[in-house]
């Protein structure tokens, strides 16, 4: 029951404060453009990922390379939540998406801190929802991207 609080507990607040208080804060503060999905996408999937460099100040902290790959790994995994989230209008799928991949027990940072470990990681991880979060953040979708995002208002 713990790693199941602890794993929804860190999705809903991860999901909560970068892709709904940060990409809305970002939707409201620059202007509707092709390039505004993607904007957002980038800025708030960095923002979650450097956050995990924080992992090294804990008690049983991971290897410096394993944070690495976690925080690879979290730019991309971001990237997909806030498709899922720009493109539904509910944080619920990111949140869900996220606490799957922490409650997994295969992670970046569980068994890949090894030399040949950024294969596996990159391919999984990175390649695979890299490509399908800049499929869906292309300009030609951005009408598609920001229905459900608040617009800035002018004055």
């Amino acid at each position: 029951m713990a790693s199941i609080a602890s794993a929804l507990g860190a999705a809903i607040f991860e999901e909560m404060r970068d892709r709904g208080f940060g990409g809305i804060g970002l939707a409201l503060s620059i202007e509707n453009s092709q390039w505004k999905p993607m904007f957002i996408a980038i800025v708030t999937s960095f923002i979650f990922s450097i956050t995990h460099y924080f992992n090294l100040l804990m008690p049983n902290a991971p290897t410096l390379v394993a944070t690495n790959q976690q925080v690879v790994s979290t730019f991309f995994l971001g990237m997909t939540s806030i498709v899922l989230y720009m493109r539904t209008g509910s944080i619920f799928y990111s949140i869900l998406i996220h606490f799957l991949n922490n409650f997994t027990f295969w992670t970046p940072t569980s068994d890949l801190s090894q030399d040949d470990g950024w294969a596996s990681m990159l391919i999984f991880y990175a390649l695979i929802p890299g490509l399908y979060s800049l499929w869906c953040l292309r300009p030609k979708k951005s009408e598609m991207n920001l229905k459900y995002l608040p617009d800035k208002q002018s004055d």
